[in-house]
This record gives C-alpha cells, sequence and structure tokens, in this order.
C-alpha cells in the first residue's frame, strides 16, 4: 500500500461532493475557507476536507504568502480549510472566475464548470 493509500484508510468520510472545473489560461479562482462552505455542501458535517486534484495542465496554488506549482497527477490537501487561490499564472492572484465557481457551488448545480480565457 503507499502512503495516500494509507492516509485515506485512516479517514473516515461519509459523504463527498466532487465539483469538476476546467479552466483555459488565463484563470484564477479564490476557494473559499471551509468554514464557509460547510453549511453550503455539507450542512451536518463536522469537518469540510479541500482538495484539488489537477488532472491535465498546470496551475499555482497561494496560501498567504506562499505559492506553489502543480501539475496534472498532484493534489492539493488543505486539511484546515484556509482560503486559497489557484491560479493559471505563478505571479497573479486574480480571480476573475471566483463569483461564476460561487454561484455554481451555491446552486450544488454539478455538471463540468468551463471558464476561464480561452488559452
Amino acid at each position: 500500500m503507499d502512503a495516500f493509500s494509507d492516509i485515506l484508510s485512516g479517514v473516515k468520510l461519509n459523504g463527498a461532493l466532487y465539483f469538476h472545473a476546467e479552466f483555459s489560461a488565463p484563470w484564477g479562482a479564490l476557494s473559499p475557507e471551509a468554514r464557509r462552505l460547510a453549511p453550503l455542501l455539507a450542512p451536518n458535517a463536522p469537518h469540510l476536507l479541500i482538495y484539488h486534484l489537477i488532472l491535465d495542465g498546470t496551475a499555482w496554488a497561494h496560501l498567504d504568502e506562499e505559492s506553489m506549482p502543480l501539475q496534472a497527477g498532484d493534489v492539493l490537501v488543505v486539511p484546515h480549510g484556509h482560503a486559497h487561490v489557484m491560479t493559471s499564472e505563478a505571479n497573479s492572484r486574480e480571480t476573475r472566475e471566483s463569483e461564476v465557481v460561487e454561484r455554481k457551488v451555491r446552486s450544488r448545480e454539478l455538471s463540468p464548470l468551463r471558464a476561464g480565457g480561452g488559452g
């Protein structure tokens, strides 16, 4: 068993909601704090685990003053649910897609979100 499987085997999940998004550069979106999302997505859950799985291409994660490059196959887990920004560019923290992402989450409409600059 690999390390990631070991970690997941210790996590007791009682539900899951997967949000699929396809962004084209340039793009940027704010991922709000888990405590702000929890009442919308899982009102009775004691915790909400936020993660991002990069299936194709690249992205940048910005948390506080730290920026981290991500590429296809990477998983970013935000265990304490801090707000963070995901973008297509290292030096950008623009969140032009935040409104459309939040609207999609609030509606709980789970078809894939396609957004960004088309590049």
